[in-house]
């Protein structure tokens, strides 16, 4: 017999009044079978409804129901949206790893997969919530964050799921559900305002004359290459679609077109046109004729948005100027990291097909002189699940731009994230919250901490564990790769003395130039990331702070000789690429990444280089011919970045 929860608990209730205790007992003796729902002090937890799904793994996928942040009936207005937190105990022996591919979520159930009317933007799809938080290790908690988003058809309702590990198992007790109530929008005028709208309809109708049938062009999508595809910024999308001519008129001719997207920041220079489109919203036009039930295929190319986010690419058919009815498609594309510093997004003229690409960053604004000296932010993956922080100096703890309290020095500071909550301790101090904490120093700017349980070591370096940095620490979860990073906010003088790009025992003249092309690099990449601007890793540059000061004192002192000193062309600051070495001769910025030529990117004579193998990409300084040049021809740092960087002047742009 299939009995509903609800009507259990109806059942339950009228037997209590009608029919007496002796009644009641055989009816819970009766639904011993099945487990109900028990509510202490407001809050509903939840049991497994068993015979809904087969668990696979019963002893290694199990769960025990924690608790619910908000009580049944949560209220939710009319087509709004509010959050719900369940949270359950892993009971089970396997860990819950919800980084990989058998991560946790729920599904819906009764019947199960249906399309939820409540199905949020953070849902995997309409039928499955998102994913639970973090690694959930037997006899932990896990909680996943569900974003209810109301229908507008106010009443109660119950949306009912069962946990389940992707691609794996069904999770034993893994059974919840929500009561919903869901009421008019609390703004007053909804309900008037929609009866006057009717009532204009209504006598809009009443005016309108016989319209005659006229014949429309309209289509039907046949097949689509791409429906959705996760991409780095930049990335050429290759899409083929095949359409039919449905209505009952030719297509004299027709084009495809879309709309710049707007959804992650509004920029008109966002865009996901390729250079083979006819402009920004015009992916081509095509003067043949589509007869009645002609089928056409084509196939054409999208590049990704420069920034990280969501894209819904809308393109559809057009005809005589008028889109045609039915041709509408969507490509949407995850962009899940920026669009690399040499990516050139096309850009098109009003009137004509012109390909003039406009690089990422090429350059930076013409007014490059600053009152202050900027800072700059570097992520380092941390691969433990807590950080140990010590530092020299008072710390001043702020989350969410808000002070919680003073750290002493010397006082150690433990910082954990536990999936939802980030927790800091330090002695009588305590933070628990969402937002991210961030530890920045209260007398000295430039003051020193250390990360005491960071291993990071260089194989090249020797012994040494380079763990300690200059100014501000946080800690944040990554929003692409969702691991952990450190993030080290510090002044761009302190940044520049802690890399480790070059040897000490280097030419001092080459180190002040090598510098210099450095500091010039993080500058240009401000922003490069979603919460940082540079990589601690050779990715961007290796940089290695102050125990790489402290090891490297001639680099230090270097990065203190050229303080505030950037490389320009034609008054903007510019990418300045630098490498190992050549075979003999650098090579343009096209040839190695493609796009279009910089003009202080042109190859020059590498001399000393000869004979070598090439190490590097080959654009820009070749550190080995410049270290060589420096020591051999006794050139000054000014000198060489001038002879690598074709055009180009050095200037103090800060002091």
């Amino acid at each position: 017999m299939n009995i509903s929860f609800k009507s259990i608990e109806k059942s339950l209730v009228m037997q209590l009044f009608l029919i007496g205790s002796l009644v009641l007992f055989s009816t819970i003796f009766l639904l011993s079978s099945q487990k109900i729902t028990h509510t202490v002090l407001g809050i509903t937890s939840v049991h497994a409804k068993a015979d809904l799904v087969k668990v696979k793994d019963p002893a290694g996928y199990a769960a025990t129901f924690v608790s619910q942040n908000i009580p049944d009936p949560i209220e939710i207005e009319a087509g709004s949206s509010k959050d719900v937190i369940v949270t359950f105990k892993n009971s089970g022996t396997r860990t819950w790893d919800n980084t990989g591919s058998r991560f946790i979520s729920a599904y819906t159930m009764e019947p199960r997969y249906r399309a939820s009317a409540f199905s949020g933007g953070d849902w995997l799809s309409n039928k499955q919530t998102s994913k639970m938080s973090g690694v959930v290790k037997p006899g932990q908690n896990g909680s996943i964050k569900i974003t209810l988003h109301a229908p507008k058809k106010t009443g109660n309702y119950v949306e009912r799921f069962y946990l389940a590990s992707e691609n794996s198992s069904w999770i034993s007790n893994g059974y919840f559900f929500f009561k919903i109530k869901v009421v008019e929008p609390s703004f007053a005028k909804a309900a008037e305002d929609k009866k006057v709208e009717e009532v204009q309809k209504i006598e809009e109708v009443k005016k309108v004359e016989p319209v005659v049938k006229t014949s429309v062009s309209k289509g039907k999508k046949l097949a689509q290459s791409v429906k959705s595809a996760s991409v780095v910024g930049g990335d050429k999308i290759k899409v083929i679609t095949v359409f039919q001519n449905t209505g009952d008129v030719n297509w004299k001719g027709y084009s495809l077109r879309s709309d710049r997207p707007t959804k992650l920041d509004g920029s008109s220079k966002q865009t996901y046109a390729n250079k083979s489109w006819n402009s920004h919203t015009e992916v081509f036009d095509a003067k043949d004729e589509i007869v009645k039930h002609g089928v056409i295929r084509k196939e054409f190319y999208i590049n990704a948005p420069k920034t990280v986010g969501e894209y819904d690419v809308n393109l559809a058919f057009y005809s005589d100027n008028k889109k045609i009815e039915g041709t509408d498609f969507v490509v949407t594309l995850n962009v899940t990291q920026h669009a690399p510093f040499n990516y050139d997004a096309p850009s098109f003229g009003e009137s004509t097909k012109v390909n003039t690409p406009s690089t990422v960053a090429d350059a930076a604004p013409d007014n490059i002189f600053l009152d202050k000296e900027p800072r700059i932010r570097v992520g380092m993956h941390l691969p433990m699940d807590f950080v140990q922080f010590k530092a020299k100096d008072d710390y001043r703890l702020m989350a969410n731009g808000k002070e919680i309290g003073i750290v002493p020095a010397g006082r150690l500071v433990v910082v954990v994230y536990d999936g939802i909550y980030y927790k800091v301790k330090a002695h009588d101090l305590e933070y628990i919250d969402i937002y991210a904490p961030r530890l920045e120093p209260v007398n000295d700017e430039h003051a020193i901490f250390e990360l005491i349980n960071f291993d990071r070591y260089v194989k090249w370096k020797g012994p040494n564990n380079f763990n300690t940095y200059r100014g501000a620490f946080e800690y944040s979860k990554g929003k692409i790769d969702q691991k952990m990073y450190a993030v080290n906010d510090l002044y761009l003088s302190d940044y520049v003395a802690g890399i480790a790009e070059t040897s000490n025992r280097a030419p001092k003249e080459y180190i002040r130039a090598l510098l210099t092309a450095a500091r010039t690099y993080a500058f240009m990449s401000k922003e490069k990331y979603p919460f940082f601007d540079v990589l601690g890793n050779t990715y961007d540059q290796l940089y290695l702070g102050y125990e790489s000061e402290r090891l490297m004192p001639y680099v230090a002192q270097a990065a203190r000789d050229t303080r505030g000193y950037l490389i320009t062309h034609n008054g903007k600051v510019v990418v300045t690429p630098y490498f190992a070495n050549s075979t003999g001769r650098t090579v343009t910025w096209q040839s190695a990444w493609g796009g279009s030529n910089k003009a202080w990117l042109q190859p020059v004579s590498a001399n000393y280089d000869v004979g070598q193998r090439m190490r590097g990409h080959g654009v820009g300084m070749s550190a080995r011919d410049a270290a060589i040049r420096a020591d051999k021809e006794g050139v000054d740092w000014k000198y060489l970045i001038k002879y690598y960087y074709t055009g180009v002047d050095v200037l103090r742009v800060y002091k």
